[in-house]
């Protein structure tokens, strides 16, 4: 399919597609795949980053809440067999059923950015890894200290459930079209952490949003 085939931009979904292969291998290489990985991808696009994590892990689940993106991928589909592509939005789709020690790498959409990571970080028992594309105000305050300007519930919350690693930055011209807003890249670790019960979580989470 040429270029010009390519679905365009949908603006309200508030589609970047990522563009410079570089930014891709850094990314892979951070989620430190392995042939028996399955991995979680949020968010394919046009599908760049899809084939590198379909060559490194064993099984990809791609969900793309657009159906023209998705109809796209389902093009390709021959040259990705290990990719499950799922049309569904990654809000509602039942992570529950993917497998314990699923790896998540995606490029999240930033106007749903928050609530998604917080679904994630609810089921983080099942994802050990994640590295995650985000806004870079986003990622500033997931990694900000006490007492800084950025620190609020989003920092406590994301803190509490794994630790979390600002790789690096990502310049706006590696998108097509060009994001008004900064990106960068997070890795976080959730296995290991010290967990609360699930009646003590809902009580540190209503003191924290107090």
């Amino acid at each position: 399919m040429s270029l010009s085939a390519l679905p365009p931009p949908n603006k309200r979904l508030g589609q970047n597609f990522l563009i410079d292969p570089n930014i891709v291998r850094k990314i892979v290489a951070l989620a430190e795949l392995r042939p028996s990985d399955h991995v979680l991808e949020i968010g394919p696009g046009r599908g760049i980053l899809t084939e590198a994590l379909s060559r490194a892990a064993g099984r990809v689940t791609a969900i793309e809440v657009d159906p023209r993106l998705y109809a796209y991928l389902e093009t390709k589909q021959a040259e990705l067999p290990n990719v499950e592509l799922v049309c569904e939005d990654a809000l509602t789709y039942l992570v529950e059923n993917l497998p314990m020690g699923t790896v998540v790498v995606a490029n999240l959409p930033y106007y749903i950015s928050t609530p998604l990571l917080f679904r994630l970080l609810d089921q983080r028992d099942r994802f050990p890894r994640m590295v995650l594309m985000l806004q870079g105000e986003v990622v500033d305050r997931l990694v900000a200290k006490p007492g800084g300007s950025d620190y609020g519930v989003l920092s406590v919350m994301a803190q509490y459930a794994a630790e979390i690693t600002k790789s690096f930055r990502v310049s706006a011209q590696c998108f097509r079209p060009r994001p008004e807003v900064a990106s960068a890249v997070v890795l976080l670790r959730t296995q290991d952490r010290t967990r609360l019960s699930p009646q003590e979580e809902i009580a540190f989470r209503a003191l924290v949003k107090a």
